[in-house]
């Protein structure tokens, strides 16, 4: 899909272990800091996601490489 901005190219949706985990990691310290405030259980709906991603990841595997990226 054309993402529109300055200069028209197409959008990546390259991922791979590196990026995965960078989501889980981040997904896991936000479900981890916002637990004290939480009434919703949107804590515990990050953290499963932050452990599906890893195990994703762990799967997954590889580096990122794309020419986007060079």
């Amino acid at each position: 899909p054309d993402r529109g901005g300055r200069q028209n190219r197409p959008a990546r949706i390259d991922y791979g272990s590196s990026s995965l985990g960078d989501w889980a990691a981040g997904l896991a310290f936000v479900s981890r800091m916002y637990r004290p405030f939480d009434r919703t259980g949107w804590s515990d709906t990050a953290l499963k996601a932050a452990r599906d991603l890893y195990e994703l990841a762990k799967k997954v595997n590889r580096l990122e490489s794309s020419p986007a990226y060079s």
